[in-house]
């Protein structure tokens, strides 16, 4: 009962603020994007990996790895590839100070 009493009002006050968002497109963040996905995740369709896109200005790269859902737990070391991939590509596409 006392565990309950100590989480009862932070999750109810995370559970209004998920029900009650509703996303309203916006300009996008002024940083690069790496959008990641298990190529056997059902619940991420490769054809959606790129609605991403919208959500920055910056640099989008994609990378699809041979997991489910749960790539950082599936694939760590590949995934750290694959993001170090991604700020090379990032550090080579910024104006040179």
């Amino acid at each position: 009962d006392d565990f309950l009493e100590v989480m009862a009002r932070p999750l109810r006050a995370d559970w209004l603020i998920y029900d009650g968002y509703r996303y309203h497109p916006a300009p996008g963040l002024p940083v690069p994007i790496l959008a990641v996905r298990g190529t056997r995740d059902a619940s991420v369709p490769a054809d959606e990996l790129g609605l991403w896109q919208d959500q920055t200005s910056a640099i989008f790269l994609t990378a699809e790895l041979d997991c489910g859902h749960w790539v950082l737990e599936e694939r760590s070391a590949e995934l750290a590839r694959e993001i170090s991939a991604a700020l090379s590509v990032i550090r080579r596409s910024e104006p040179a100070a």
